[in-house]
């Protein structure tokens, strides 16, 4: 029988109990999730506990847990999107020249 401590180790995804409304209900995440969840709640002022509120909220038919990981994915993937888009320096060539794929297809071989 697993004990708990090995249940909530590092290489587990630990569970945790959160109030929704009334209702209690526990949410299993890996550790890396958890960090990921506590970093966007600070970025954007709140708690864990309110940022788990909203994506209950806003969740159609998934579970809590998997609104959470969809919604972490989400939260980065825009970032980055943001990132791609203010460090992206204009291209010389225009949308129709291959010359860039030409020389990287040249380099392969």
């Amino acid at each position: 029988m697993k004990t708990k401590a090995i249940r909530n180790s590092v290489r587990s995804a630990p569970s945790r109990s959160i109030w929704i409304g009334s209702h209690r209900t526990s949410v299993r995440l890996e550790p890396a999730m958890w960090a990921a969840l506590n970093d966007i709640a600070v970025e954007r002022g709140k708690t864990v506990h309110d940022v788990i509120l909203e994506i209950n909220r806003d969740r159609k038919g998934i579970s809590l847990t998997a609104a959470i990981r969809v919604y972490i994915v989400e939260y980065y993937r825009e970032a980055l999107r943001g990132c791609r888009t203010e460090k992206a320096p204009p291209s010389p060539a225009g949308p129709g020249d291959l010359k860039g794929d030409r020389l990287a297809e040249t380099s392969r071989r």
